[in-house]
């Protein structure tokens, strides 16, 4: 289904923001929520979590390479 799949492409985004070493402590409760929103049926919950999960992700991943590549910006100087 639709929530599976989002839930699906959330966990693997989580680890990518794992491996990245930017984890944000937002993202697993929303994939938590969202496990609990698809057993209990409520799909549209389930998906919508699941998204905000991913956009969380994505954000990680994006903070991650910002501070990869500009870390020596914000030496003083």
């Amino acid at each position: 289904s639709q929530a599976e799949k989002a839930l699906q492409t959330a966990n693997e985004l989580l680890a990518k923001t794992i491996v990245a070493g930017h984890q944000w402590n937002t993202i697993k409760p929303l994939i938590d929520q969202s496990k609990k929103a698809l057993q209990a049926k409520d799909f549209n919950n389930a998906i919508s979590l699941a998204n905000e999960a991913i956009d969380q992700s994505k954000l990680a991943l994006m903070q991650a390479e910002s501070e990869k590549t500009n870390w020596l910006y914000s030496l003083p100087k």
